[in-house]
């Protein structure tokens, strides 16, 4: 990972060849594609997959709720973590 400074890479995001750029927080980060990707597409990555879709849906359909329910938990993406490491296992139950 490179972080990029000059006056040229102000705001980069997208992909030539294979770099990609994107922004994090107010840095410029240029990283490299992966030669390979591996993408099982056995049984139970694809059930896992499906308990995680379903997790996500239904942190978006009750999103005010959960933020409420986790009031303790500081920031949203900490509320939807707590959400999903609760919920992923009720899922596979």
């Amino acid at each position: 990972m490179a972080r990029v400074k000059g006056i040229f890479a102000t705001r980069l995001s997208g992909s030539v060849g294979k770099v990609v750029f994107r922004q994090v927080g107010t840095v410029n980060v240029a990283s490299e594609k992966p030669a390979t990707v591996t993408n099982p597409k056995t049984k139970a990555q694809q059930e896992q997959r499906m308990y995680f879709n379903t997790v996500i849906q239904a942190y978006n359909g009750l999103k005010d709720l959960c933020d409420h329910s986790f009031e303790n938990f500081t920031g949203k993406s900490a509320n939807q973590a707590e959400f999903m490491r609760e919920n992923l296992i009720l899922a596979k139950s």
